[in-house]
Formats: structure tokens, C-alpha cells, sequence
């Protein structure tokens, strides 16, 4: 990264008051930066004129309809009608029954393609939901937006959970569900947003129809679970639950295959293997083992700390090419490197001293390292 987009970010984050701020402004700058990426700018911007994204104020709240007025009256004339019992014994109400499916359905008759999310707390207007066609040009219509680069992420979240929200009040799952929710739940990964993907592919799991991308999909939850393992202490009842019920023909398809390799790579304590695989994740993989990469790079440090003692040896490295490696990453052993997962990050050598390695002249001082998982806690040591 450049000095300038450095500074440019310690700016950004200087006007944060709260953790809630920050975690805002780390979606925004994620954003921008991975927009500069993908189209070559990231060099040839100038951080230091780009002025600091805005932190979005919370929507007001919407208006009461008209429906939910009457609905309120109607409360407010039952219970004030109410009077205190005549006897000790207080007549508790009659259990309703639920309405059924086809009485609560909502029939939307909005055209409007974007629309603030609200949270429900009354009966939905038909007024302000949309009905399926109009779903559908909106959710073009964001997909168009969003690869132009033309939107942030928290604006993009917002509208697709409206639009998640309009599908659910009228009872759609269909093919159009389908594409919604796995559009989210890539949105969401892409910009490091574990609880919306989390609810995406809950509920792709739960409508199991026969669109989309299921093998896609599956792959992920897999990660995911996996990465639950190492940054939540989750235990691995659900990961192993999801293996057992794999359906045959996900055991032939390659993103789940490889799913499944890196369970088996981590179960194993094989890193060089994790990776590798890492670095051949398909679709969207990488996305969530970058999550807990750096997780995985400290519990291997702390495991070759231990087994090579006192230090790591420049005569290990036996051939020519590993010798200039060495010398050009100043005197770093390129096993270690290789083990860490580190051959693609040009600041690697900071990343070992980060956790806690002692490297001076020509050695690592594995003896003297004192590997410590604190230091990595509230930032990405690569970033």
C-alpha cells in the first residue's frame, strides 16, 4: 500500500468516535480500496486529496400509515376497556389460534426500485412492498451499481435487505430468492461481513430449491464452520455433521473437494498445504480463509518455534534460487516462509517480527521468540 492511502486511512479513522464508527468506516475504506485494485488506481490515486467518506446518519424512522393508526386505536379502545376483575380469580384470554399462510400473505403494489430496510414492528403496508417484478428490476438494477463501483457497501446492505425483507412478507421462494440471497451473501464477503453472509446462506440452505449455485454454496458453509473453529471456540459437531450429510454428488464437485482438503489440511497441522490451497481457493473461498489466516500463521509459528531449537539455520536452504531468495528477503530462512503461507506478501519479514520472531543476522532465534497471538487480535497484520 502506499504511504499516501496509509495516511490517508489514519485520517479517516481519526473522525471515529465509537467501535461502531470504526467497523463503518472499515467497510467504506475496504470498499474503496478493493474498487482502486480492480481498476489499476491504487498507485496512481491521490490518497492525500481524497476526502474522508461520511459516516451515514441512521434512517429516520418511517411514518405510521394510516392502516397502522387505525390498528393503534383499536388497541388503545380495547385495553382501556378493560376493568379490574370482580373476584380473586383472574380469567386468563383464550389461546388464538395462528393465522393461517394464506390470510397473512402481503400482496405488494410499490414500483419504487430502491427503498430504505426497516425493521417490521406492525402489520406491512401493501403500499410500501414490492411485488416480484419489481423486485427483480431492483435487484438488477443494485447488481448494475455495484459493479460499476458506483455505491458503497453499507448502502448496497441496505436496499438488499429490503429487498430480502420484501420477499419474506409476501411469501416468495423462488428462483428470483435464490439470486437474491446469494447475490448478499457474495456482497457480504467481499467486504469482510461474516453476520449477513451467515444469514444469507441460512436461508439458501433452508429453502433447498433447485436454483443457483448449492455446490457453491456448500463449499462455503464449510469454510465457514471451520473458520468458527478457530475465532469463535466453536466445538466441530457442526462441521462434522455437514460432512456426514453430504449428498454423493458433492463429493465430485471441486469447490467442495477443496472445502473439504483444507478441514483435512488443518486437522492435520499441514500449513504449507493449507496454503497452497488458500492461494487456489475457487469462486469466493478466499474470502473467508483469509478471515482467520493470520489464526492459522501464529499457531504454526508457535509450532516451529518449538521444534527448531535454538534457531533456524541458513544451511538448511540447499539450492541456488532458495540462496537468493534469502539474501533479497534479508536473511529470512524460505522454509519458515513457506510454512507461514508468506511467499506472495512482500512484507513478511515485519509480519515475523509482528508476532514475535527474533531474527538478527543471518538467524532466526527460535530459542529467543516468544510467539504472541495478542499482537494480531484487532487488525490484519497483512493489511
Amino acid at each position: 500500500m502506499p504511504d499516501s492511502l496509509k495516511a490517508f486511512a489514519e485520517r479517516a479513522f481519526s473522525t471515529c468516535g465509537t467501535d461502531g464508527d470504526r467497523g463503518a468506516m472499515q467497510a467504506k475504506l475496504h470498499a474503496m480500496i478493493s474498487r482502486a485494485l480492480h481498476a489499476g488506481r491504487l498507485h496512481a490515486t491521490d490518497w492525500a486529496t481524497v476526502p474522508v467518506p461520511a459516516l451515514e446518519e441512521p434512517p429516520s424512522k418511517r411514518p405510521c400509515t394510516d392502516l397502522e393508526r387505525q390498528q393503534r386505536d383499536k388497541r388503545a379502545e380495547r385495553f382501556s376497556s378493560l376493568s379490574a376483575p370482580s373476584s380473586s380469580r383472574v380469567a386468563l384470554p383464550r389461546k388464538k389460534e395462528p393465522p393461517s399462510a394464506e390470510r397473512t400473505r402481503v400482496l405488494g403494489t410499490c414500483a419504487d426500485l430502491e427503498k430504505d430496510y426497516f425493521r417490521l414492528t406492525s402489520a406491512p403496508d401493501p403500499a410500501t412492498i414490492r411485488p416480484e417484478p419489481v423486485l427483480e428490476a431492483a435487484l438488477q438494477a443494485l447488481k448494475t451499481k455495484w459493479r460499476i463501483g458506483g455505491v458503497d457497501y453499507a448502502w448496497m446492505c441496505n436496499q438488499l435487505k429490503s429487498i430480502r425483507q420484501d420477499l419474506t412478507v409476501q411469501g416468495v421462494k423462488t428462483r428470483l430468492a435464490v439470486n437474491v440471497y446469494e447475490t448478499h451473501a457474495r456482497v457480504a464477503l467481499e467486504n469482510s461481513d461474516l453476520n449477513e453472509f451467515n444469514q444469507c446462506q441460512t436461508q439458501l440452505k433452508d429453502l433447498s430449491l433447485p436454483y443457483g449455485h448449492p455446490m457453491e454454496f456448500l463449499a462455503y458453509r464449510i469454510l465457514y464452520y471451520l473458520y468458527l473453529r478457530f475465532t469463535a471456540d466453536n466445538d466441530s459437531s457442526q462441521l462434522l455433521r455437514i460432512l456426514a450429510q453430504l449428498p454423493a454428488d458433492a463429493w465430485k464437485d471441486d469447490a467442495v473437494r477443496h472445502a473439504i482438503a483444507c478441514t483435512q489440511a488443518v486437522n492435520a497441522s499441514n500449513y504449507s498445504l493449507f496454503f497452497k490451497l488458500l492461494r487456489e481457493s475457487p469462486f469466493m473461498g478466499q474470502y473467508i480463509l483469509d478471515m482467520f489466516a493470520d489464526r492459522i500463521r501464529i499457531e504454526a509459528a508457535q509450532k516451529i518455534a518449538k521444534s527448531h531449537r535454538p534457531n533456524i539455520p541458513l544451511d538448511a536452504v540447499r539450492c541456488a534460487f532458495f540462496w537468493w531468495l534469502l539474501v533479497r528477503d534479508f536473511l529470512i530462512p524460505p522454509q519458515l516462509v513457506r510454512q507461514l503461507g508468506l511467499e506472495d506478501h512482500p512484507n513478511h519479514r515485519k509480519f515475523l517480527r509482528t508476532i514475535g520472531f527474533k531474527i538478527e543476522n543471518r538467524l532466526v532465534l527460535t530459542k529467543d521468540s516468544k510467539i504472541d497471538p495478542s499482537r494480531l487480535a484487532h487488525s490484519s497484520s497483512l493489511l
